[in-house]
């Protein structure tokens, strides 16, 4: 099997893809939270949602995706070290599934409620709440794969081979022909359907607003093309994360469901090359499942305005230490009265980072490359100068 083409690329898909999940994945996710913690949403739940989501993702990489790509390239499996990492691990690969798919699934739910019960919105939506509930879906989801902890354990298969699967054979029996099935439903099938239908009311309540607003004639042109625009770019979003979501999670599960009837199949007829390609396909299903622990920071920065603009501040204040020879500087204009601080310590503060006109006035500008900043600091202590000079 080793030499057959299938075998390879399974090797080369486990070798080579993980290091670039890891690397965009631990930087979006990074951010993600560092983002939500700058921006100002302290009345709102959503960034509670985020950040966990965030770092499920980043435990489900580090969790699942680590170990495979050890295995393929050190040849070491740390699952069966012990009987007990054997366990645990498992266990929690399987626990940090259901928990990211549930609270994307929360986060809808939360949206759709915001939109058609928005005086509702500060007592059934808080931070609180939102905190509750996310320690609810990590305890459900660890009490749900419970079973592991007693299913799974290492085994010796011969040759001194040890792997870690389930040595009894009716809970691999209950493991294939029900667990599968659940797991299928909890981790993608259920938060689907619920994205699915969350997202169809949120924009179906937008459309009947922006209808309203349009017939009523409470807004102008502008403000209802304004609203358009608002409403298709948030079609595109929704739709574009159900889909993606669905497409990305579900393959790994039905492959859990399939495997089983498959590998009947070849111990009936045993073929080399047919299991080979069973083996790439669960290197491409389980790619695809961690490439979606990976881009929601992105998909983020493609839909969001304001995240895109905090990003952008935030890229602001930590590049600008790099082209600064301090982190703060003090211009003061010709009359002695204003004084202005370049500091970019937090958003608001780094709106401020400006220059001045000719006039002598302030002009915020925070999009201003380091360079240009220190330049300008030079120019006024010039300018002071000779002012001075000239009195």
């Amino acid at each position: 099997m080793e030499d057959t083409p299938e075998f390879k690329a399974s090797v080369k898909v486990w070798q080579y893809c993980p290091p670039f999940l890891f690397v965009f994945g631990t930087f979006g996710n990074v951010m993600t939270v560092v983002i939500l913690r700058r921006m100002n949403m302290k009345r709102s739940a959503m960034p509670v949602y985020l950040t966990a989501l965030a770092v499920s993702d980043t435990c489900l990489l580090y969790t699942g995706l680590l170990r495979r790509w050890v295995m393929n390239v050190f040849d070491l499996d740390f699952r069966t070290l012990h009987s007990a990492v054997c366990k645990l691990h498992t266990w929690l690969v399987y626990a940090v599934t259901i928990v990211s798919a549930w609270i994307l699934m929360f986060m809808t739910v939360e949206r759709a409620i915001s939109v058609w019960k928005p005086h509702h919105v500060s007592l059934l939506c808080t931070r609180k709440k939102a905190a509750v509930i996310v320690v609810g879906i990590v305890v459900f989801s660890l009490v749900a794969n419970a079973h592991l902890l007693y299913g799974v354990d290492v085994m010796d298969v011969g040759n001194g081979t040890k792997v870690c699967f389930a040595p009894d054979e009716d809970y691999l029996y209950f493991f294939d022909a029900v667990w599968s099935w659940a797991d299928l439903t909890l981790a993608s099938l259920l938060p689907f359907t619920v994205l699915l239908i969350g997202n169809t009311l949120i924009l179906w309540k937008v459309s009947l607003s922006a209808r309203a607003a349009r017939y009523l004639g409470s807004v102008r042109p502008d403000d209802v093309m304004q609203r358009k625009k608002t409403t298709s770019s948030m079609t595109i979003t929704l739709v574009a994360l159900s889909i993606i979501f669905f497409f990305l999670t579900s393959p790994v599960c039905v492959y859990n469901i399939i495997e089983h009837y498959v590998e009947e199949e070849l111990e009936k007829n045993p073929s080399a090359r047919g299991s080979a390609k069973l083996r790439l396909a669960w290197a491409a299903v389980n790619v695809l499942m961690y490439t979606n622990s990976t881009v929601n920071f992105y998909l983020y920065c493609l839909s969001g305005a304001k995240f895109r603009q905090e990003l952008r501040r935030t890229l602001c204040c930590i590049s600008a230490p790099l082209w600064r020879p301090s982190q703060k500087h003090t211009f003061t204009s010709h009359n002695g009265n204003h004084h202005h601080h370049l500091d970019c310590q937090d958003s608001r503060r780094c709106q401020k980072n400006g220059k001045v006109a000719a006039d002598g006035s302030l002009k915020s500008n925070c999009s201003d490359t380091g360079s240009t900043e220190v330049i300008d600091s030079v120019s006024l202590r010039i300018h002071n100068r000779v002012l001075q000079s000239d009195t």
